[in-house]
């Protein structure tokens, strides 16, 4: 927002006028009403539409385009720069660069971008020994010379034990003096000593959910089985309020009721994802007894609405870090009425309960051999250790790798550009093989290795412009590619669509690269160990899997030395929190966190020698 923006804002703030506004959202039409001088994005996401954008509404990420079907204002310098000209001639423009207006009519993007993010699939490898447990009893009637109440008859015969339930529960088994003959009864139990509730289904299920900061995904478990059902992957909803933690907890503490908001926001995004996990198993919610969640602090913090202002500022204080277990319905979570909620243990502020259920899913805490793990993600986490010891460290990598800072960027959905071969006719391939509409993490990796291949990156990350080819052995169809947009050098991977990929973009990934690769060095420093020492590196993260580790070493990221070490962790974070679902002696829920040693990177001397060392591709 400009101060000219900021001005009229304040000026109109305590207006009693209101002004009408129309949103459009699929099929659905709605109604606002704002007040003179309104910013329009901040008047959509405060009736809860979901704008895409990554800075919070700030004005610099460019990517709450909405389409004003009224008149459209004259563009603004920030918009000439970020839309096409076939946008700007259809009335796109920036939502956070608009001022609200009587009449207005706006059109939001409605459709679900499909997130590609792999599933679980067959055995968990973990032992079944859930929490969650179901036991079969024969009801037998009472009589005038048994005249026992309920309770009593379901109570397990001779071991003095007494189950632990709710309201809900009792009047369930009060229901039970309905029936004057003998049935066999299902009874739920949680940790073996509280009972849940009384069910005729054989099959007791719980879901497993990785909530991360762009994506989210869930995986239905049959806890009786042992056995991973369905998966489903969706955005983050916050990511309406900012594309990084840091934005986030700024919202809860400067906007009213941000963190109710935020909660709000997350907790719906989840509920639906149990719906779609329920209709495609053909079960109903009341049938899924508990939710295990990974997270970041942060993440898990929002995820309770508990207030996370000091993971902002030094010396990054958690509200928590031990797993957290409450019922399901407190946080706002929507499965059985007597359900649970279990969030993983984190080691600190910004060394989460993801990292931890990666740990857990690799099994890294019982190598013989060091190994590393690598989560390339918005806080790019890092792990190294083995059976006798871990540390641990996060980067703040930023949001590069997940397409929040990148220009024309996208998370993993269908229509993103994942990977690049300029040395192919088709010099890129999308997720679903739809439609360009952006470039992910994978793909930006790809190309950033690629121009560097072809002469067209310096070492240092300078683009060459369209005017320093001349005399280059460059291809014909990659010098046409290489323009200046707006001043700023860019190369064009799709014409038709205008999807480029600037200067700036390079530098923002050249940042989180340089953060994950500086992170690496110093916990092998700390250590005292050297690449050769190394067995493994667990690639993990939403787009680990689809990464190039051979592009990834070419920019650097990954050091040429441990290239031929790397596996992909899948969706480690996810598996882990599956695992926790599983099995209630997990290693997670035994101390593993208080094992591993956090190591805080802004506390070490070598840390801006090694990051500047390391901007260089």
């Amino acid at each position: 927002m400009n101060e000219d923006q900021e001005f009229r804002e304040a000026a109109y703030a305590h207006s009693e006028e209101s002004l009408n506004v129309v949103a459009f959202s699929g099929e659905e039409c709605r109604g606002l009403r704002g007040r003179p001088g309104q910013n329009l994005y901040q008047l959509l996401v405060g009736h809860g539409y979901s704008v895409e954008n990554a800075c919070g509404g700030r004005l610099t990420c460019g990517k709450c385009k909405v389409k004003i079907v009224t008149e459209a204002p004259e563009a603004t310098i920030e918009e000439l720069e970020v839309l096409t000209e076939a946008e700007l001639d259809e009335g796109v423009r920036l939502a956070c660069d608009v001022l609200v207006r009587e009449g207005m009519e706006v059109v939001l993007e409605s459709k679900r971008p499909e997130v590609k993010i792999l599933g679980l699939e067959g055995n968990l490898d973990a032992p079944a020994c859930p929490r969650v447990s179901r036991i079969v009893f024969d009801w037998k009637p009472g009589t005038l010379d048994d005249q026992r109440d309920a309770l009593t008859r379901i109570q397990p015969p001779g071991s003095g034990q007494k189950f632990e339930l709710s309201l809900n529960a009792l009047k369930e088994i009060a229901a039970l003096t309905a029936y004057d003959s003998k049935l066999p009864v299902g009874m739920v139990l949680y940790n073996h000593s509280e009972l849940l509730g009384i069910t005729n289904d054989p099959n007791c299920y719980g879901v497993a959910v990785d909530l991360g900061t762009t994506t989210i995904a869930a995986t239905l478990i049959n806890l009786t089985q042992g056995l991973p059902l369905e998966t489903v992957t969706g955005l983050n909803n916050q990511r309406t309020y900012g594309g990084d933690v840091i934005s986030r907890i700024h919202y809860t503490m400067h906007e009213k009721n941000g963190i109710e908001i935020l909660q709000q926001s997350v907790t719906d995004g989840i509920n639906d994802m149990i719906l779609r996990l329920c209709d495609k198993a053909g079960i109903s919610k009341s049938s899924v007894y508990e939710i295990t969640v990974s997270g970041n602090t942060t993440m898990l913090h929002l995820l309770l609405g508990v207030p996370c202002g000091s993971l902002a500022v030094s010396p990054f204080i958690a509200g928590f870090t031990d797993a957290v277990r409450v019922k399901a319905k407190e946080a706002g979570l929507n499965i059985h009425p007597e359900g649970y909620l279990l969030t993983l243990p984190a080691v600190s502020a910004y060394i989460g309960g993801d990292t931890v259920g990666a740990i857990q899913a690799t099994r890294l805490f019982e190598a013989e051999r060091s190994c590393l793990l690598v989560d390339i993600g918005t806080n790019g986490e890092i792990v190294l250790g083995n059976r006798d010891w871990m540390i641990a460290c996060s980067t703040a990598a930023g949001p590069a790798f997940e397409g929040a800072s990148i220009r024309h960027g996208t998370g993993g959905i269908e229509g993103a550009i994942d990977h690049v071969n300029l040395e192919t006719e088709d010099i890129y391939t999308t997720i679903g093989r739809k439609k360009p509409l952006g470039i992910c993490g994978s793909g930006i990796i790809d190309l950033v290795a690629q121009l560097k291949r072809n002469g067209l990156l310096e070492e240092t990350g300078r683009m060459l412009g369209p005017d320093e080819l001349d005399g280059l052995s460059i291809p014909k169809p990659l010098s046409e590619r290489v323009l200046k947009i707006a001043g700023v050098t860019a190369f064009m991977l799709d014409f038709e669509n205008e999807i480029y990929v600037s200067q700036r973009d390079i530098r923002e990934v050249q940042l989180a690269k340089s953060a994950i690769r500086s992170g690496i060095e110093i916990l092998l420093t700390h250590a005292g160990i050297v690449y050769e020492d190394i067995d493994k590196v667990y690639i993990a993260g939403g787009f680990g899997n689809y990464m190039s580790i051979e592009s990834a070493a070419a920019i650097g990221l990954i050091p040429e030395e441990l290239k031929h070490k790397c596996v992909s962790a899948d969706n480690a974070a996810l598996r882990g929190a599956a695992i926790v679902l599983m099995n209630e002696n997990a290693a997670v829920m035994n101390g593993l966190h208080k094992r591993i040693k956090s190591i805080e990177m802004s506390c070490d001397p070598r840390f801006q020698e090694l990051f500047m060392t390391f901007m260089s591709l």
